[in-house]
């Protein structure tokens, strides 16, 4: 979620993956995130991120607009400094505002959209299923990867 709210995204080439797994434990995706992801993606991309939990590769997260760019794994770290300093030159008042005109009401959609939700997202938080899920989930990634 983290990622897709950023300005400029940066993936590493390679055996890597990009995806919303939310699903697979048996959560949707906060509202307002939802409506971030229609905002930035569109409806198609958004609803097959969140519903399919798909992991995708770089390619096919190029290709979808999940990110803007890929980078070597070696050159990512490098990338990612140099757009952030390309953003940082610009004029800081300017850019501020025109964040603020972008986004702002996106901002507000997604806020009020949280605030109606939120007693909907603690129960399936805690539904005897999701938790189930989770803790299922936990124990895959503690056990050893298989050589």
């Amino acid at each position: 979620m983290m990622a897709f709210a950023g300005d400029h995204r940066i993936m590493a080439k390679g055996r890597f993956a990009l995806g919303m797994m939310e699903i697979d434990v048996g959560l949707a995706a906060p509202i307002g995130v939802v409506e971030m992801l229609r905002h930035f993606l569109g409806g198609r991309v958004t609803e097959r991120v969140l519903v399919s939990g798909e992991r995708f590769t770089p390619e096919n997260a190029l290709s979808l607009g999940l990110v803007e760019e890929l980078a070597e794994p070696a050159q990512l770290m490098d990338r990612a400094l140099a757009q952030a300093r390309a953003l940082a030159q610009k004029p800081a008042a300017g850019y501020r505002r025109l964040k603020r005109y972008s986004r702002e009401a996106l901002a507000a959609r997604m806020q009020a959209l949280d605030d109606a939700h939120l007693d909907e997202l603690v129960d399936q938080w805690f539904s005897e299923e999701t938790q189930r899920l989770v803790a299922a989930a936990v124990q895959r990634m503690k056990k050893p990867a298989a050589a």
